[in-house]
């Protein structure tokens, strides 16, 4: 085959996210089960996502919403060196039902992290795929993690 090399892999892992069983789990941002458009890079120790634009997705299986009226916000951290765009927060996949909406502020810098509360516009409950969908600009954010709140 082409000498060049065929691609450059930080890491694999199999997973059922057995983790993510208990409410209010801390998800790192790179234990995505979908994306598209977007990328990871190490920051002090962590892989985060970045390169996030408009119409890019990124994808989390089972996340734990516990009993009716538990979840009521998901928290984040996330850096921002630019201004403009929004995150919308869905159910399921990228087309799924829409449970909120961000619009991340400039933080100062792609690595000066911060930690926002996007509040639920629908209650939930259960376990769902969630998915955060850039909208309207390119670097719509970093993202270290996120957790489902009170």
């Amino acid at each position: 085959k082409d000498t060049g090399g065929v691609l450059n892999l930080a890491w694999f892992e199999l997973s059922d996210f057995s983790e993510r069983a208990d409410v209010y789990s801390r998800i790192p941002a790179s234990e995505y089960s979908d994306q598209f458009g977007t990328q990871f890079f190490e920051d002090g120790g962590a892989y985060n996502v970045g390169w996030y634009d408009s119409g890019d997705y990124i994808t989390y299986a089972n996340v734990n919403f516990g009993s009716a009226g538990t979840t009521t916000s998901i928290n984040i951290s996330y850096a921002k060196g630019n201004s403009g765009g929004r995150v919308e927060v869905m159910l399921g996949g990228a087309d799924g039902a829409k449970i909120g909406e961000f619009s991340p502020s400039n933080t100062g810098g792609w690595y000066n992290w911060v930690g926002a509360n996007i509040s639920l516009d629908v209650d939930v409950d259960g376990i769902h795929d969630v998915t955060f969908v850039a909208k309207d600009g390119s670097g719509v954010l970093n993202l270290a993690w996120f957790e489902p709140s009170v």
